[in-house]
């Protein structure tokens, strides 16, 4: 089983380490080792994996392109 998958980062999540998943993904599949050690620079507060409506993405996405 993949590592990046759903089930995996809800299983970090349940031993309430999805900051080291993040960083896995990033650092690997993710290919964003930039924003992996920008995350690391600060201390963050994690939530998730959640479920968002995909119109939210979109928003963003919308944003960047202005």
């Amino acid at each position: 089983m993949s590592l990046f998958t759903l089930s995996a980062a809800n299983e970090y999540a349940r031993a309430n380490d999805i900051e080291t998943w993040v960083h896995l993904f990033l650092n690997g599949e993710g290919n964003n080792i930039v924003m992996s050690e920008e995350l690391k620079k600060k201390k963050r507060y994690w939530l998730g994996p959640i479920e968002i409506d995909m119109k939210y993405m979109k928003e963003l996405l919308d944003r960047k392109n202005i």
